[in-house]
């Protein structure tokens, strides 16, 4: 049951890396890329894009990971 649990969880950060894959901010070619507020929000979007992804990727996996844990470890208790 365990690794069916992980199976899940690989899954879901596969499926969110990909989705901020796709989603990944992009520096517009009408903007002066030396321009140092231009190259600041870029850097500032990144990051943000990062952050957010990692956490909807990362929180519900160890969730699902531990719960997978304690469901196989309660049967294993249980036999």
């Amino acid at each position: 049951m365990a690794r069916t649990f992980l199976v899940i969880a690989c899954l879901w950060i596969a499926g969110v890396a990909y989705v901020a894959g796709i989603t990944w901010p992009v520096f517009p070619l009408d903007m002066p890329a030396n321009d140092p507020q231009v190259r600041a929000a870029y850097d500032r979007a990144i990051w943000s894009h990062l952050v957010s992804y990692a956490l909807v990727a990362v929180v519900p996996a160890a969730i699902l990971i531990g719960l997978g844990w304690s469901l196989s470890k309660r049967r294993r208790e249980a036999r």
